[in-house]
């Protein structure tokens, strides 16, 4: 039987980007019981990212419940390529193929990783720590100190509200922890101009790579940007399907594609996109979309069998969360997340704290 919640987790503290920030995730729990095995599925929309929201889904969910239930139980394999034409929403499309992959994989007695890949060994995912903008350098400085105790060689800093500051930031971090690697996430907040002078000025800090450094206004400016800069360029809010991938990289305008599952859809997709930027010497990265348990084991999985060996993954966001649907105590372990040693996606969720809708 098939049965559908919706959530909401306050986060620890508000997570600041430039556009704003989140101090609440909401999102639907899809839970399918059959032969004694309950499977999982999340649909976790992000405000700011996604063109639809939960409770855009919800009704389609409620007037489509028939015919996924039916799906669940028959396996039709083109079910959800024909679904993505009526619901183009990837938000959607990946809840239900995590739902359909988790049933399978604990059908067959597989964890996940093993079901997609049976041939892998990787245990343990490496992840970079997520920094929100702080206040000012010194709160930014302990958030830092407190993630590289807990064993992260990565830091992922969200940037583009004070550069100033940030720069400030960025040189203490330097000074601090020379060895670490350090990544921004500037969300679309450079005009080109600015981007090209900040750029420069951060070039002699070892940076690993720049996320969606400019306005969406000076989007045709990339390929500029790129040839000038001695920083690598990555994709997020731009790469959402194979033709974003396929226009990114004719034009020669990234280094690197920031995959977000919840943001991209169906994992067949996500497999043919990943092998057109491999065969381009295009790095993967994968990261969550701040959502539950559920999605973020599903992109850690995901990034153990397709992301690159090169960088960390952005999937160590559970700890921004104040709670989660599942016990979670054991999900990281020295800066790496573990994947499922259990069946499928391995998590136990008690639902009775969540909102059913249907089932």
């Amino acid at each position: 039987m098939l049965k559908i919640y919706t959530y909401q987790i306050p986060f620890v503290t508000p997570f600041k980007i430039a556009q704003g920030s989140y101090s609440t995730r909401e999102g639907i729990l899809l839970c399918y019981e059959d032969d004694g095995l309950t499977a999982y599925g999340e649909i976790a929309p992000l405000t700011g990212f996604s063109t639809f929201t939960v409770q855009n889904i919800v009704p389609i969910l409620e007037q489509e419940y028939e015919n996924i239930s039916e799906w669940l139980s028959t396996n039709d394999d083109d079910f959800l390529l024909n679904f993505e034409v009526k619901y183009p929403m990837p938000s959607l499309l990946f809840g239900l193929d995590t739902l359909v992959t988790d049933y399978h994989a604990k059908k067959k007695n597989q964890t996940l990783q093993h079901y997609l890949n049976p041939t892998t060994t990787q245990t343990l995912v490496p992840a970079n720590a997520a920094i929100g903008i702080q206040a000012d350098t010194d709160s930014i400085l302990a958030v830092v100190s407190k993630k590289v105790e807990q064993g992260f060689d990565t830091i992922k800093l969200k940037v583009g509200l004070n550069f100033e500051q940030e720069f400030q930031a960025i040189q203490a971090i330097r000074t601090s922890y020379k060895d670490v690697k350090l990544r921004l996430d500037v969300n679309r907040s450079w005009g080109y101009n600015d981007a090209s002078k900040y750029l420069k000025l951060l070039a002699p800090y070892d940076i690993e790579y720049i996320e969606e450094p400019l306005l969406l206004k000076d989007r045709h400016q990339w390929g500029r940007l790129k040839q000038a800069s001695e920083i690598k360029i990555a994709a997020d809010e731009s790469f959402r399907n194979k033709k974003d991938a396929l226009e990114l990289i004719d034009q020669n305008l990234v280094d690197l594609l920031i995959l977000k599952p919840m943001m991209f859809g169906r994992f067949s997709e996500m497999g043919v996109t990943i092998e057109l930027a491999n065969s381009h010497d295009i790095d993967i990265v994968f990261t969550t979309s701040l959502e539950s348990v559920v999605g973020r084991t599903a992109t850690a999985v995901l990034s153990s069998i397709w992301g690159s060996k090169k960088y960390d993954h952005g999937i160590s966001t559970g700890t921004l969360l104040e709670d989660d649907l599942a016990d979670t105590v054991h999900e990281m372990e020295g800066g790496r997340f573990k994947l499922p040693n259990q069946n499928g996606l391995g998590i136990l969720i008690n639902t009775e704290k969540l909102n059913l809708v249907i089932g």
